[in-house]
C-alpha cells in the first residue's frame, strides 16, 4: 500500500454522508465521490470509506494537477477494504472518466461495471492526462457492445502504471479492442497484474498502439 504518500489534505466519502451538509471530514463526510472530487484541490486525497457507491464520474483534471482516489487500505494496509469499497456503474457509460492534464492515483478500490446492451464504454476512461497509476485495485464485470477497451481505455498520457491489481471477468459483446486499450502513451509499466476470464475481440487482455516503452512483469 502507498504508505509513503504524504497526504496534504484528505476528503472523506461515506454512504452515510451528505453533499449538502457535509464538510468532507471524517466526522462529517460527503456522500458522493463526484462531489468530493469536485471539491478537491491539487494534491488532495479523496478517501472512500467502506461501502458500495453507484456513480458515473467525470472529472476535468485541468483544475487539479494531482489527485489520489483511494480506500482505507491505502492508509491502514487492511486488504479487506479493497473488495469492500466498490464503485459500481449504472449502465450508462464509464464509471470513472478523467480528462485534460494532471496525475491520478487510484489505489485500493474495486471498480465494477454496469451493463447496458449497446453501451460503447465501461470501466475506466483516461484521456490527455499526465501520469496514471492503478494499484492494489480490482476492475471487474465490465461489458461493452462495440468500443475501445472493455474495462478501460487509456489514451494520450505521459505514463501508465498498473501494479498489483486484478482485471477480471470483463467481456466484449461484439467488436472491442482489448480489455485494457492503451494508446499513444510514452511509458507503460504493468507489474503483478492478474488478467483472468476476460474477452476482447482484438487483444483479449491488452490492446496497445503507439507506445514508446512497454514493460510487463
Amino acid at each position: 500500500f502507498l504508505s509513503n504518500l504524504i497526504f496534504s489534505n484528505i476528503i472523506y466519502i461515506s454512504t452515510t454522508g451528505s453533499d449538502q451538509s457535509g464538510e468532507g471530514s471524517l466526522d462529517n463526510p460527503f456522500l458522493t465521490i463526484q462531489h468530493g472530487m469536485n471539491e478537491s484541490l491539487t494534491g488532495d486525497t479523496v478517501l472512500i470509506l467502506e461501502g458500495s457507491y453507484s456513480e458515473n464520474i467525470v472529472y476535468d483534471m485541468s483544475t487539479n494537477n494531482a489527485l489520489t482516489l483511494c480506500s482505507e487500505f491505502t492508509i491502514t494496509g487492511d486488504s479487506s477494504k479493497i473488495s469492500s469499497t466498490v464503485i459500481s456503474g449504472q449502465e450508462s457509460g464509464s464509471i470513472l472518466e478523467f480528462y485534460q492534464g494532471g496525475s491520478i492515483v487510484i489505489d485500493g478500490i474495486t471498480i465494477e461495471g454496469g451493463y447496458y446492451e449497446y453501451q460503447s464504454k465501461d470501466g475506466l476512461w483516461v484521456e490527455s492526462t499526465e501520469k496514471f497509476t492503478f494499484s492494489n485495485s480490482i476492475l471487474k464485470n465490465c461489458q461493452v457492445y462495440n468500443g475501445s477497451g472493455v474495462g478501460g481505455r487509456l489514451i494520450s498520457l505521459d505514463s501508465v502504471f498498473i501494479y498489483n491489481s486484478k482485471i477480471i471477468s470483463n467481456h466484449d459483446n461484439y467488436s472491442t479492442g482489448g480489455v485494457i486499450s492503451i494508446e499513444n502513451v510514452d511509458y507503460v509499466s504493468i507489474r503483478k497484474a492478474d488478467f483472468t476470464d476476460n474477452l476482447g475481440r482484438v487483444g483479449s487482455a491488452i490492446y496497445s498502439f503507439d507506445i514508446n516503452y512497454l514493460e510487463i512483469d
